[in-house]
């Protein structure tokens, strides 16, 4: 009997799916939605784009990490955005060094980081560190920036926690 393969690497990691040409039609039905949850990792993207908001230059990203000096304007990412099953992880030196920020969605403004992003990568989903959900509520703050959103920790009462769209 004949036999279809399909094998992709991505990040490191190889899928294969093997089908007998005979059941083919039972085994790809069955398949599908195993099928489709991999075709969506694939089709996993960050994109970068020079000016606030998603406009102006832009360059769509994988699962490859990659340095500033590979983007055309240099220097500058004013938004990011961000699939899903993604998170962004930047780093304010060349390889992966220095301080880092993790972007857990997509931001129309990376605000103090603008102009810090040297080197960065793209991982699978990081669940964020803090819940959406909370009991306490939110309050605006005022920065030199604009406004964030702050609240007490829910979990240890004594910190605060900042709900961020400018890491």
């Amino acid at each position: 009997m004949d036999t279809v393969a399909i094998h992709r690497k991505l990040g490191g990691t190889h899928a294969r799916i093997s089908l007998k040409k005979s059941n083919l039609s039972v085994q790809v039905v069955m398949l599908l939605p195993i099928l489709l949850l991999y075709l969506q990792t694939i089709a996993a993207t960050v994109i970068l784009y020079q000016w606030p908001h998603y406009k102006g230059q832009s360059i769509t990203l994988s699962y490859n990490g990659t340095s500033v000096q590979q983007i055309q304007w240099l220097g500058s990412i004013q938004s990011i955005q961000i699939s899903p099953s993604e998170s962004f992880v930047t780093y304010d030196q060349d390889n992966f060094q220095g301080n880092n920020a993790t972007w857990y969605r997509s931001v129309p403004y990376p605000g103090n980081w603008k102009d810090r992003i040297r080197s960065f990568r793209i991982v699978p989903m990081i669940p964020p560190p803090i819940s959406p959900e909370s009991t306490q509520p939110w309050y605006f703050m005022g920065t030199w920036e604009g406004f964030m959103m702050v609240r007490l920790s829910s979990e240890y009462s004594v910190y605060p926690e900042c709900y961020s769209v400018n890491g």
